[in-house]
């Protein structure tokens, strides 16, 4: 009985950090092109809860390092990357072609040496971190309801098959 109960807690809180997520991305202004908000998914199961986005979606919640591999651009300007499709939707939306991509392989220069949202520091949106502490507080009280009253259920259910047994 618990795991259902928790499959249904944790398909509830998916659906919840999901919107939390994506309404904070657009709090934010960091929903540029749609892309990142529409990848978000999440799966539940009797034991655990996961949630997943496109890879990028990282270096916008936590900026990028000097490790960090330089964002890839459009080879031939056609089949557009998702940093050439922000590129045209938030920095020049009248470019195509070799134009896009020059300007796209600058920017992404520019994000590998510093990093990812200037007006962040480039420290990143940090969307994560301000869910979870949104989320985490009353998905840790739901889950420790749920299971006080399985262990309730479970201590009255063999106190009422052994009869000699007498708590004082």
């Amino acid at each position: 009985m618990l795991g259902a109960d928790l499959k249904a807690l944790f398909q509830l809180y998916g659906e919840r950090f999901v919107n939390d997520l994506v309404q904070r991305m657009n709090d934010t202004n960091v929903n540029a092109t749609g892309t990142a908000a529409r990848s978000l998914r999440y799966k539940a199961t009797q034991r655990k809860l996961t949630i997943t986005a496109a890879q990028y979606l990282g270096a916008v919640d936590s900026g990028l390092n000097q490790n960090t591999k330089q964002p890839p651009v459009s080879k031939d300007g056609k089949n557009l990357t998702e940093l050439d499709k922000w590129v045209q939707a938030r920095v020049r939306p009248d470019l195509d072609g070799k134009d896009l991509r020059k300007l796209s392989f600058a920017i992404a220069k520019t994000i590998k040496r510093r990093g990812t949202i200037k007006r962040f520091k480039y420290q990143g949106a940090d969307l994560v971190d301000f869910v979870l502490n949104k989320q985490l507080t009353p998905l840790t009280e739901d889950i420790a309801e749920h299971i006080l009253k399985d262990i309730d259920k479970e201590f009255n259910l063999r106190l009422s098959t052994h009869k000699n047994i007498k708590v004082k």
